[in-house]
């Protein structure tokens, strides 16, 4: 599934299934592997329906209090709450599975991300770096170290990452998802595999439409309408509310792209926004949702998400 993607509500089976393995390991409350299977199971149930992270974790308490040092428990913990947005946590569980296998190139990979989403940037970016010093094809460790590069401004050594790791990509997914990110990159759009040409032979995007009628909603459409991105996308632009609106990308697999450049861009707006806010006196709470194909809301912006995430620290 996508990052991010809405919550999937899990057929009665499955919910049977996982209860059918809770009684199983209440039933045997020192048996570790009854509890691991339970956590796995909650876990991979948590990936399509969060709401299963609770359980998940609190299996996984089951097992670390049985087996402290268990791999696999505390890199799922870690996954839970890296997933979750809890970063200082995710850091703090990467580190204590590294202090048992440091040479995990993964494990050293998502570490230096969740290090970069608390804007230790420099840091990150030497994690990245030395993942690629002793895993010279570790495709990740590359795309992630690209987009440090990128959002500290050092473009051509981004890009010959990037472009690195799409040569050494073996998987079909992870091909198409590179090729996302050096589009973005390259400040185009990402275009879809056997997109229709517009009438005419143009594959431009049709002009925007919109209902703004006050400063801060036609401001806000200014943000999008400029960015280099996802400006030449965006179709039609609703505002339902005076600080709510639904931005039409057609075409535009937002939910699709790799966390850290998703975030950024939400960083990167939400702090243009909440300038907006403040200059033009705004009250209430803001939505924005960026709605693709099929009516399915990607993602949201609110004008406080991610601000300063990847702001660099002064020098010296």
């Amino acid at each position: 599934m996508p990052p991010d993607h809405p919550s999937i509500e899990l057929p009665a089976e499955v919910s049977s299934f996982l209860d059918e393995l809770a009684k199983a390991a209440e039933a045997a409350p020192d048996d570790i592997e009854a509890w691991k299977k339970l956590a796995r199971a909650r876990y991979r149930a948590g990936m399509l329906n969060r709401s299963y992270y609770t359980g998940a974790r609190a299996a996984l308490d089951r097992v670390r209090s049985l087996a402290p040092k268990d791999t696999e428990a505390i890199r799922m913990s870690a996954n839970i709450a890296y997933d979750s947005g809890e970063f200082p946590e995710a850091e703090k569980l990467f580190h204590e599975y590294l202090e048992i296998d440091p040479k995990d190139p993964g494990v050293r990979t998502d570490l230096g991300s969740a290090v970069l989403f608390q804007g230790r940037t420099d840091e990150a970016r030497q994690m990245y770096t030395d993942v690629i010093a002793s895993n010279p094809d570790f495709v990740q460790a590359r795309v992630n170290l690209g987009i440090a590069l990128h959002g500290s401004g050092q473009r051509d050594e981004a890009m010959a990452e990037f472009k690195r790791a799409r040569e050494l990509a073996k998987d079909p997914e992870q091909q198409e998802r590179i090729d996302q990110i050096i589009a973005a990159a390259e400040g185009r759009a990402p275009q879809p595999e056997a997109s229709a040409p517009a009438e005419g032979g143009s594959n431009a995007a049709a002009a925007t439409t919109t209902n703004a009628s006050t400063a801060f909603q036609k401001g806000v459409d200014k943000l999008f309408a400029e960015h280099p991105i996802v400006g030449p996308r965006v179709k039609d632009i609703e505002w339902t509310s005076e600080t709510t609106a639904r931005v039409d990308l057609p075409a535009f697999p937002m939910d699709q792209m790799p966390p850290v450049v998703r975030n950024k861009f939400k960083s990167t707006m939400n702090e243009k926004i909440a300038a907006l806010v403040s200059e033009q006196h705004v009250a209430g709470t803001v939505r924005i949702d960026l709605v693709g194909d099929g009516d399915r809301v990607m993602d949201s912006l609110d004008a406080k998400e991610l601000i300063g995430a990847f702001a660099q620290p002064p020098e010296g």
